[in-house]
């Protein structure tokens, strides 16, 4: 319940409500540590991957795109919904209205398809290792698509193509789109539940079914065979997968209040659904956001060493990835024909990364004659 006062002019603008002194205290609170951890842990992420050479990978290229998602939201969207809360009604201008509900919209799903996109990547590398090279300039495509799908969809709301429209409801922390009453709007409300949430989910379920059944399955076939190493980069693969479905767990769990009050409002209608809701399930994506970095740091000893560098000032270099190790199998390497460059086990190779320093050693020369096939047909990357 709110105490509401919009006996002005009835724009949004005039639109006052008070969920009173412990509602918003709390919201308040838990909004701006939100904020703050999403910043500082987002940006130690991004310096990680770019600081550290062998934390550049695929998988680790995704997770820096979606710490981007994370921050624009900790940055455009958390201070105008703390200012919103605090002051009970939307107090910007109608433009800053639709700047507001563009960005908003424009972190959820960004977030929404770059999981997807991380999904269909593990899936293409673990279950489809010998026929598909899923190359970075290919994980570039993914994060450019979930970029440009993103922003094409969330200018639909604006006066750019006015398929719905972005207003500020009562008791609302934020400008988003009208509950939908006209046929377009309807339309549009089907289509963002639609590719925004449900095929993104039934992607995500079926990639990472298929990709646990596949290691599964592996082990069980590697209890006959006496390589410890091999074995164990199925283990590890398993866990760096554990450690992404925590990530989407956590994103769908934080997420879910705001998809049930979305519904509520589309089925109930907005007179029967409380506003306090309404901050409510948006202060619970916020805090989604400031989530991933500490997953990172409970889960991978990489980024935990990272991120004390960072708050410690110290310095120093992780573990190479574009080194061979003897210990390590293809899956550590997240792509089958990068193994296949870097492993002494394939004919002509030898034991050098693929990226050499002018003291390191000469690049191998003699390659297999399938290996140089490959390369001249652009499917692996030269060293």
């Amino acid at each position: 319940m709110c105490i509401i006062d919009d006996t002005d002019t009835g724009d949004h603008n005039d639109k006052y409500c008070d969920h009173g002194i412990v509602a918003v205290a709390t919201l308040s609170f838990f909004l701006a540590i939100s904020m703050v951890l999403a910043i500082f842990g987002n940006i130690m992420v991004i310096i990680t991957i770019l600081r550290h050479p062998g934390m550049r990978t695929r998988t680790n290229m995704l997770l820096g795109n979606l710490a981007v998602a994370d921050i624009l939201v900790a940055v455009l969207d958390m201070p105008v919904a703390l200012i919103t809360i605090v002051k009970h009604k939307w107090i910007f201008s109608e433009a800053l209205c639709y700047v507001n509900g563009f960005t908003v919209g424009l972190g959820l799903m960004l977030s929404v398809h770059t999981l997807m996109w991380i999904s269909i990547h593990k899936y293409l590398s673990i279950t489809r290792h010998f026929t598909c090279n899923v190359t970075k300039f290919k994980i570039r495509l993914m994060m450019v698509a979930a970029w440009a799908w993103t922003i094409l969809f969330n200018l639909s709301a604006t006066p750019l193509l006015k398929l719905t429209d972005t207003v500020y409801k009562k008791g609302s922390s934020q400008c988003g789109p009208a509950v939908p009453t006209t046929t377009s709007q309807r339309i549009h409300s089907a289509i963002n539940t639609l590719c925004n949430l449900f095929i993104p989910m039934a992607v995500m379920i079926f990639c990472y079914y298929k990709i646990f059944k596949e290691v599964h399955n592996h082990l069980e076939r590697m209890r006959e065979i006496a390589d410890q190493g091999v074995r164990n980069s199925y283990i590890q693969q398993k866990q760096i997968t554990v450690t992404l479905l925590i990530v989407l767990i956590f994103f769908f769990v934080f997420w879910m209040p705001y998809i049930v009050y979305s519904m509520s409002l589309v089925f109930l209608g907005e007179e029967k659904v409380d506003p306090v809701f309404n901050p409510i399930s948006y202060l619970f994506g916020y805090m989604n956001s400031a989530c991933n970095p500490v997953i990172y740091a409970f889960r991978s000893p990489s980024f935990r060493r990272s991120f004390k560098e960072i708050i410690w000032g110290s310095s120093s270099r992780l573990p190479d990835e574009d080194l061979y190790e003897p210990n390590r199998g293809y899956f550590d390497y997240e792509d089958y024909h990068v193994y296949q460059q870097r492993s002494p086990t394939f004919e002509g190779t030898l034991r050098h990364p693929l990226t050499l320093s002018t003291a390191s050693p000469p690049p191998p020369t003699a390659v297999t004659a399938k290996i140089e096939e490959r390369r001249e047909c652009g499917d692996v990357e030269w060293p």
